[in-house]
Parts: structure tokens; C-alpha cells; sequence
């Protein structure tokens, strides 16, 4: 699966200062999601073991043929927000060396607890009570917002979060954006829509209208994939790295179930025409690669 945006500045963007023609680099960011860390020696739901299937990630993800840019874990990164959670996420966090990690939490997280265990993280904005951050990775402005109820199960962005994107997405209006935040900001007709971007999607949606250079809002908490039209791009929400929602339109399975489905994330790829692809990669060990045969008998071989 691949999904790809091409905004409408791009190939190349005029640099009114110096009028020259400045051309899009190339940035790959790996989102990951759904981590559900649990405290050492301990299963999730007493069943699943998501630390064991989160470092299985990890190795798969420094075994990567190509370069990555950044990885962006997008909440829920503890199944509880305990300290000792943190702390064993800290641990493996720094076995994952393929590039920088840049968190945000989700609502199985504690802030406090979070903040504590990384304060070498400095890239959360400190005049904020809530984790957001601003980052320019290979000239791609990279946006997170935390969109935490504590307490809640759904996610909101308040005025003062909302405010917040609006003036940073206004100070740099061509450079090309993505944004992350944990909660989906659609409707996807899975987990009874209640556990969206309640209540403020509309406005969310709203400042990214007058904001075309916003290509990607990447978000996770419902265990699958799924893509929506939304603003001038896409929302994208990434598999978890351990167990999936059982996949379900209309709730006629009659509640919410986990399915032992492969895991995944996914890939944010800008290209240096400025184009942007999102695929779908698949966590987990299985037959293959194997070459096509040479000899085909259908139409167009």
C-alpha cells in the first residue's frame, strides 16, 4: 500500500530573498506507533507480549537496507504510563540506532512520567504544558501536537493547541509539513469512531485549510491502517508494532476485539520533486523475496 500527494508548490519553490529556485530535498521519516511497553517480564491484556514484538521491531528496523531521517513513535508508547514502563522504553529505545526518535504520547501515556524518563528529549516546546514539537528534518517541517485528554480514552485539541499550530504553520507557509499527533482526526468506520480527534477535527481541519503546504496528518490509536482525504492532504494512522483491532465496519462483531494480525508502520517518503508517498511495511518474519520466473505466458509479459 502506498498512498502519494503532490502539493502545489512543489518540483521547485521560488526563495523570495535571494529569487532563486530552491529544490525539495529528500526526507524519509518512519512512524511507528502503538507500543503498549509494559513493565519487565509482563503481558499486555495478560496474553500479549508487546515488549518481545516491539523488539523484534527494533532489530527489524536497524536491518533496514536504506537510510531513514527520523522515527516518530506516535503515542501510546506504555500500555499504562507507569515509571518502570518509561524506563524499560528508555532502554530499548537506545537500541534502536538506525535515526533519532522523537516521541509523543498517546492516551495510555502519563506526561509526567513521560517528561521524566527522557529529559534529554529537549525538543518539546517548554512554555507548554502539553508535549508539542517543531522540527525541520531535510528541509520537511515536521509538526507534533499532543492531543491528550487526561483520563480519556478520545484525543482534543483545545484553543490554546490549535492557536499554537496556526501561528507556527503561518510563520514558514511553503515549507512542506507533515503532522503527527495520536489520535486520528477522522471518521474511519473502525473502533465506533467514538476514540477519534472528538469534538475538534472540524476546527482542526479548518486551520489547515488555509494552510495548503500541510501534506500529511499522521496519527495512530486504532491498530490499523487507514487513509482519508483530509485539509489539502491526507490523514494516514499507522498500524501498532504489536496487536491490531480486529477489523470491523459497523461493529458486527458487537464490541471492540484485538486480532493477532502482523504488525506494522509506515514509511513517509518526499521525494526531491516534492512529492510524497506513505507505505504500509509489515513487521515480522516470512517467506521470501523470491525472483519472478522468466518465463510468463499471460498478456504484457
Amino acid at each position: 500500500m502506498h498512498a502519494s500527494f503532490l502539493p502545489p508548490f512543489s518540483k521547485k519553490f521560488v526563495n523570495k530573498n535571494q529569487g532563486q529556485q530552491v529544490g525539495v530535498m529528500m526526507a524519509r521519516i518512519l512512524q511507528i506507533s502503538d507500543l503498549h511497553i509494559r513493565p519487565r517480564g509482563e503481558l499486555c491484556y495478560g496474553q500479549i507480549d508487546t515488549n518481545a514484538m516491539f523488539a523484534d521491531a527494533i532489530k527489524q528496523i536497524n536491518g533496514l537496507a536504506f537510510d531513514i531521517d527520523a522515527i516518530i513513535a506516535s503515542g501510546d508508547l506504555t500500555d499504562c504510563g507507569l515509571e518502570e514502563e518509561y524506563e524499560l522504553l528508555r532502554e530499548m529505545l537506545s537500541g534502536l540506532t538506525k535515526a533519532p526518535v522523537y516521541l509523543l504520547p498517546g492516551n495510555h501515556d502519563r506526561r509526567e512520567n513521560l517528561r521524566a524518563a527522557f529529559p534529554d528529549h529537549d525538543y518539546f516546546d517548554d512554555e507548554l504544558p502539553y508535549l508539542n514539537f517543531d522540527l525541520s528534518i531535510q528541509g520537511l517541517r515536521v509538526i507534533g501536537l499532543d492531543s491528550v485528554v487526561p483520563g480519556a480514552e478520545f484525543g482534543r485539541l483545545d484553543d490554546g493547541r490549535l492557536e499554537w499550530l496556526a501561528d507556527r504553520l503561518g510563520q514558514n507557509p511553503r515549507t512542506p509539513t507533515m503532522i503527527f499527533m495520536h489520535h486520528p482526526p477522522i471518521d474511519g468506520g473502525v473502533d465506533g469512531g467514538d476514540n477519534r480527534l472528538n469534538l475538534s477535527a472540524n476546527e482542526l481541519e479548518r486551520v489547515l485549510q488555509e494552510h495548503p503546504q500541510v501534506m500529511r496528518v499522521c496519527a495512530g490509536h486504532w491498530h490499523q491502517s487507514v487513509q482519508a482525504q483530509f485539509g489539502h492532504g491526507l490523514a494516514v494512522v499507522s498500524p501498532s508494532t504489536c496487536h491490531q483491532v480486529a477489523f470491523d465496519i459497523g461493529r458486527s462483531l458487537g464490541e471492540l476485539m484485538f486480532a493477532m494480525e502482523p504488525p506494522g508502520m509506515l514509511l513517509h517518503i518526499q521525494n526531491e520533486e516534492g512529492r510524497m508517498f506513505t507505505h504500509q511495511m509489515v513487521l515480522g518474519k516470512y517467506p521470501g523475496p523470491y525472483p519472478y520466473p522468466d518465463v510468463a505466458d499471460y498478456p504484457g509479459a
